[in-house]
């Protein structure tokens, strides 16, 4: 069973309120942005696409999502109130919401969309509200196993990324011979920075492979810049540029999706504070969950208005936090 007090249990260089130099706030932030970058992005675009939208629409949609996952971490580490978990615990663009945002798209449009969303985060409200209350519920032997089973979720996420992700699929050349040997080849340049005695290269070690793995890319036409020509350099999302409208017949999938998410994200949290050395029970640990949940409440319901689809937090950057050493500064 994994210990209530799980605090010194990982080799951390820095603590959750430790201020780093900042240089090495910006190679660890560095780190997480490339984590979050593409699975923020990928499911806009995807929603987008699927109804129909025309290119400029789907840039709109996929920059919003960015924007609001930053404001949206952003009151995630910086706790304010009740809003918040304390914790690094990104804001992204959710998938679990992509089949059922497709479907109310086709049926309503990007309108019905926002509008059907901006009625289901109710339940992420209500789930926030309510989990101080059934703490019992979520004893330490739950909590680890919700950690290991988010774990285990991601495996797959990592092998699609070292056969090439989407953009590998949109070109053809998934799982290709040299895609694999690129990403085998960061992998090596990760694991043997991360094991430096040297602060910086392990505080910068997957900035410093994914750098290295790009110049040794580049000679082999396996970097593309050629998608970054038809995009505006900035982008102002618009309140309300899309309307708003509503249907029951699509409130009940989202309502189902939403409590989902909402349970995924009592887990993303706990793993969160668990690989931060922080306890993963108590009474300050109820209010993180309950902090977290109403942030991603908050922000679905900001996107809502601006234009973004979803957000729910992110489990991938907890591996960050453990390879670099680096928590919230970051």
């Amino acid at each position: 069973m994994m210990q209530t007090n799980n605090k010194n249990s990982h080799d951390l260089i820095y603590k959750l309120n430790d201020n780093p130099p900042f240089i090495e706030k910006c190679f660890a932030a560095f780190q997480h942005i490339c984590a979050i970058l593409i699975p923020i992005m990928v499911p806009g675009y995807i929603v987008a696409t699927a109804i129909g939208c025309d290119f400029k629409t789907t840039s709109a949609i996929v920059s919003t999502c960015l924007i609001i996952s930053g404001v949206g971490t952003f009151l995630q580490a910086k706790k304010i109130g009740p809003i918040g978990s304390g914790l690094l615990s990104i804001q992204g663009t959710s998938f679990a919401f992509v089949s059922v945002l497709i479907v109310t798209g086709k049926i309503g449009g990007l309108p019905l969309i926002f509008g059907t969303c901006m009625i289901g985060v109710a339940v992420q409200f209500i789930t926030a509200y309510f989990l101080p209350k059934v703490k019992n519920l979520f004893p330490p032997v739950v909590s680890g196993t919700v950690v290991f089973l988010i774990g285990a979720t991601l495996i797959d996420v990592a092998i699609d990324a070292l056969a090439g992700g989407q953009a590998a699929k949109t070109a053809g050349n998934y799982a290709s011979v040299s895609n694999i040997l690129l990403g085998v080849f960061v992998i090596i340049l990760i694991i043997t920075f991360q094991s430096s005695r040297v602060k910086i290269l392990r505080i910068g070690c997957i900035m410093f492979a994914t750098v290295i793995g790009f110049f040794v890319a580049f000679p082999f036409g396996m970097v593309d810049f050629s998608a970054l020509s038809h995009n505006q350099m900035f982008y102002r999302p618009e309140f309300l540029g899309y309307g708003l409208n509503f249907s029951f017949s699509t409130l009940l999938p989202m309502l189902i999706i939403f409590f989902v998410v909402a349970i995924e994200g009592i887990g993303d949290i706990t793993a969160t504070a668990y690989v931060s050395d922080e306890h993963i029970n108590g009474e300050l640990h109820m209010k993180r969950l309950s902090g977290g949940i109403l942030t991603d409440g908050i922000s679905t319901l900001l996107g809502s208005f601006m234009g973004g689809f979803p957000l729910s937090c992110f489990a991938q950057n907890n591996g960050i936090i453990q390879m670099t050493g680096g928590k919230r500064q970051a």
